[in-house]
């Protein structure tokens, strides 16, 4: 029992020297300085791994901008893209590697996480890593390399610049709504015309009951009774809206061009973050529910909680990322017939 306390803490104390190394990734930090003037932003790496806006004692909101985040976001960017090809079937090989890669980045992110829970991070490292993440190498064929360019119109600073535009919103957001409203109205004119007609254009093919709860979180925002949805809907609009006219000035392409490839790179995004997010809460609400029962709660009762837990934590990802990429094909499809 003893060998394997050191052994934890010797992983611990490992991994926090590896994962609390400052890298630029090249642009992060021209970013902040660009767009993030009136917000208090560090750029760090960390274990925490999510951008995310901080209310400080004082009141004010701090910016935290994870590089670690960006480092996974990097490797899953680079890896999803082959799965956008269009023969697959001719490249298996180089899917399985995909999976692995992917599969690997999603344990060592829970690594990272899982720092509350140290002997849940050893196991990880040790069982499912063997001790240090591995990845296959790969090389880049013409169309993954737009999926890694480092170019300002490329999908990597494209991410950046949503994340950040959205964070930057989320601060001004709170500051004054009603800087807002115009896109309030916006956005509840597209959900109202979804709801009304059970319009299914990004979600056709989902099951009868993801469905049932999309329409229901339409029909929260319609009434009022989510504004944390509604906050996450406006935040992201508006970061798209700002970022598409970034690009239409940077940009000798199309307007066609510019708004399919920005929502590619969006759903690619939003999709990263959901399902890091959906996987950090269920490991944490597992752990939580395992804490209980070993400290002598009712199993079933546990059970219970833990089930609800997973499916609002599924629901509550799963609903924002749809409805955010549902505005913006809509959006997108109007200014596609406008541009026709």
């Amino acid at each position: 029992m003893m060998t394997l306390k050191m052994d934890i803490e010797q992983h611990i104390s490992q991994y926090k020297e590896q994962y609390w190394q400052f890298t630029d990734d090249g642009f992060s930090s021209i970013l902040l300085e660009s767009f993030s003037p009136n917000l208090d932003t560090k750029v760090i790496a960390s274990t925490s791994v999510f951008p995310e806006l901080v209310k400080l004692s004082d009141g004010s909101y701090h910016l935290i901008w994870d590089m670690k985040y960006w480092h996974f976001y990097d490797i899953y960017m680079r890896y999803a893209a082959f799965f956008l090809r269009g023969d697959l079937d001719e490249k298996k090989d180089a899917v399985s590697l995909c999976q692995y890669n992917i599969r690997n980045m999603i344990f060592e992110f829970l690594v990272c996480t899982m720092g509350e829970y140290p002997l849940v991070s050893y196991c990880i490292a040790r069982d499912v890593l063997c001790g240090n993440p591995s990845y296959n190498e790969m090389h880049d064929d013409a169309i993954c390399k737009r999926f890694t360019s480092k170019e300002l119109t490329g999908k990597p600073m494209q991410s950046r610049m949503f994340v950040l535009t959205h964070e930057v919103y989320h601060h001004e957001f709170k500051n004054n709504q009603t800087l807002f409203n115009e896109d309030i109205s916006t956005i509840k004119q597209i959900l109202h015309h979804v709801y009304k007609d059970k319009i299914e254009v990004t979600f056709a093919f989902f099951t009868e009951e993801a469905k049932a709860i999309l329409y229901d979180a339409i029909q929260s925002v319609l009434n009022d009774t989510s504004p944390v949805l509604l906050e996450e809907i406006v935040c992201s609009y508006r970061a798209f809206i700002q970022l598409y006219f970034m690009n239409k000035k940077d940009s000798d392409d199309t307007d066609g061009f510019i708004l399919r490839d920005l929502i590619e790179t969006i759903r690619i995004t939003l999709q990263f973050h959901s399902s890091l997010s959906l996987v950090h809460e269920i490991w944490d609400s597992s752990i939580r529910a395992f804490e209980s029962v070993t400290n002598g709660k009712n199993v079933e009762e546990i059970g219970d909680w833990h089930n609800k837990e997973k499916s609002l934590a599924m629901r509550k990802f799963f609903v924002r990322s749809e409805i955010v990429y549902l505005i913006i094909v809509f959006h997108s499809i109007t200014a596609l017939s406008y541009f026709m």
